[in-house]
This record gives C-alpha cells, structure tokens and sequence, in this order.
C-alpha cells in the first residue's frame, strides 16, 4: 500500500513540534516524525514557516536560539 501523503500547515507543524502535552496537533506531528504518512511542502509553506520562525514574538515563545536558526 502506497504511504498516505498530507499537507500540513504552518501552525500545526509549529504547534506539534513544541506541544508540551499529548494534544492533537502533537500526535499528528510525532505519526509523521515515524513514518506514518508524508508531508507535502510547498516553497511558499517553507517561506511562511522561516518568515515566523524569525518574529521576535515567536524566537521569545518558543525560546528559539542560533543553534535552530
């Protein structure tokens, strides 16, 4: 059976890579960091997530340092 392929976007990737707690947008994120599906990106997906991983509002929250960047 062919892997399913979805489109995520930039909030649930954000939201499931930090989530602290067992909450939707995490199992999402974690199937696919094992493999459960693929995500299709567009550039401009890719644009918007670089865009607001650079707000100082978002580095602040999210405790973001060069090391990410």
């Amino acid at each position: 059976m062919a892997k399913l392929s979805v489109v995520l976007d930039t909030q649930l990737l954000l939201r499931g890579a930090t989530a602290r707690s067992a909450s939707l947008n995490s199992k999402v994120y974690q199937a696919w960091i094992e493999g459960d599906y693929e995500v299709l990106l567009s550039q401009e997906t890719l644009d918007e997530l670089l865009r607001v991983l650079t707000e100082p509002k978002v580095v602040r929250q999210l405790r973001i340092t060069n090391r990410f960047l």
